[in-house]
């Protein structure tokens, strides 16, 4: 996988979670900055962003958002081997993408 591919996924990566937090503020502020972990500030920055502006800060060459592990998701990868397999490659990937910067 080219440095070039890695960027077009973390920049895919990056759009879906930086438009989820806006359609979701949208709808509730506040329970979009509990569920995600982030100021209500940005939350509301984001919420007034067009699509555009949330374009232009869906950088490729960083991950805006960090993973958070719940008990669930622990217990999930314990016992379902899809799943640890699916995510081991997902952080692959964000591993790789991190080395070529």
């Amino acid at each position: 996988m080219s440095s070039q591919d890695n960027n077009r996924d973390i920049q895919e990566l990056n759009l879906a979670y930086l438009f989820c937090i806006r359609e979701m503020a949208r709808r509730d502020l506040a329970e979009t900055a509990l569920r995600f972990g982030i100021d209500q500030s940005l939350v509301q920055a984001l919420a007034d962003s067009s699509v555009d502006k949330i374009r232009s800060i869906a950088d490729p060459s960083m991950l805006q958002f960090k993973m958070r592990a719940s008990t669930q998701m622990r217990t999930m990868l314990r016992t379902d081997a899809s799943a640890t397999s699916s995510l081991l490659n997902a952080v692959s990937l964000i591993a790789e993408a991190a080395g070529n910067e």
